[in-house]
């Protein structure tokens, strides 16, 4: 394990830094929730990280493991492949929406942070494949502490892992465009339409699910992919009874095709219900790396949560009514949506390890041309092409708490 901030990590009294256990699994717990006909919850434990998903079938537990390494490689495993200052990244273009990522507010921070000596992961183009430089922090979730004064975020967005490279970097791409969409019509208290949340049980693998969640609360489902490729949705879940465990739950998918993306956003919405109903303990959240965020939104499980949703009644009628709508909407190629990201803007880049011990290839996708992070609590890199195009500044956004995981 490669410059593990120990500082940083309460979890490891017992073992070294550079123990095999770090890095594999120790539990693999179902989720026991009292809907035997939905689709199961699991979470993938190990000693610094855990991973969890929703599914049938063995895919339940293959996307658990796989979210479980990808979490676990980004903690402990990316590499420093060099430390220079900022000032040697070439293009110029490319250094300056670098340096639009760095905490600095005045020009005496622009010429520090240009002449800081940062880390750096080598990473590839996206549409090229050319080999490229990015922030070591912008990457690693247990980032170098010499680099946090003008780089103080971590951001766990866009990872995927599979026995595939090419099928992990359509899942990191999916999940950047959704994480993209999230922001952006968060940001902007704007989504592109309204969906009537009866056709999830029509067009979804999960009926019953969709019938229990419409019986016991309301569902508001919206597209969301301003000016992005592809389909983005995010639902909303709301209890009727103040005495559900579950008050609140959300989910958010990108597919090729929109009901790919309904089905998936389905069984993230699903998952999150999974993890608040089970509550996991908070000591034991507390001691693993990165929990933050979850133990976060267990503070979101409440019915006010509502009134912070900016979109919620933006659109008086649903653009999607009935089955044949969804399929109906267009379907996207890869090729397709690489062409419209590579009109928006080139830097988009990712990084790719392959775990040769479990034939695992983990992805990340970054640019510094889209929102470089999801904590808006924190400096967030508002003159990026994605924001221009959304009319998106530091002075009209929306700067309330995403309350999502």
């Amino acid at each position: 394990m490669n410059g593990l901030n120990l500082n940083q990590v309460n979890c490891l009294p017992h073992v070294q830094a550079a123990h095999a256990s770090i890095r594999h699994a120790v539990k693999f717990k179902l989720c026991s929730e009292s809907f035997l006909s939905a689709p199961r919850s699991a979470v993938v434990d190990g000693i610094i990280s855990y991973g969890g998903s929703t599914g049938i079938g063995l895919n339940l537990a293959a996307k658990a493991y796989s979210e479980f390494y990808e979490r676990n490689h980004l903690f402990a495993g990316i590499p420093i492949d060099c430390v220079r200052p900022l000032s040697a990244i070439e293009p110029h273009t490319y250094r300056e929406k670098l340096l639009n990522l760095c905490q600095i507010s005045h020009n005496k921070d622009k010429a520090q942070c240009l002449a800081h000596e940062f880390s750096w992961v080598r990473v590839n183009n996206l549409f090229d494949h050319h080999a490229q430089y990015y922030f070591f922090n912008g990457l690693s979730l247990n980032g170098v502490k010499k680099d946090v004064p003008f780089l103080g975020f971590s951001d766990s967005c866009a990872c995927a892992a599979h026995p595939v490279k090419e099928k992990a970097l359509e899942s990191s791409l999916m999940e950047f465009l959704e994480r993209q969409a999230l922001l952006g019509s968060w940001l902007s208290k704007s989504t592109l339409y309204a969906i009537n949340p009866q056709v999830l049980s029509l067009v979804t693998p999960y009926a019953e699910l969709a019938e229990m969640l419409l019986e016991n609360g309301q569902l508001y489902v919206f597209s969301n992919g301003r000016h992005l490729p592809a389909h983005t949705v995010i639902m909303f879940y709301f209890a009727h009874s103040e005495k559900d465990t579950v008050q609140y739950s959300i989910g958010s998918s990108s597919g090729f095709n929109l009901q790919a993306a309904l089905t998936a956003s389905l069984e993230e919405l699903y998952q999150c219900y999974s993890f608040l109903y089970n509550t996991e303990s908070s000591s034991g959240l507390e001691n693993k790396a990165g929990a933050g965020y979850h133990l976060s939104f267990q503070q979101c499980n409440h019915r006010d949560v509502k009134k912070t949703i900016p979109f919620l009644n933006e659109h008086p009628f649903f653009h999607i009514n009935h089955p044949e709508e969804v399929y109906a909407a267009p379907v996207f190629s890869l090729e397709e949506v690489l062409a419209e990201l590579e009109a928006v803007t080139n830097d988009i880049y990712y990084y790719h390890h392959h775990e040769k011990s479990l034939d695992l290839h983990i992805t990340k996708i970054m640019s510094p041309d889209f929102f470089a992070h999801m904590a808006i609590n924190k400096p967030l890199n508002f003159e990026n092409r994605y924001a221009q195009k959304l009319g998106i500044s530091k002075e009209n956004a929306y700067l309330e708490k995403i309350p999502f995981p």
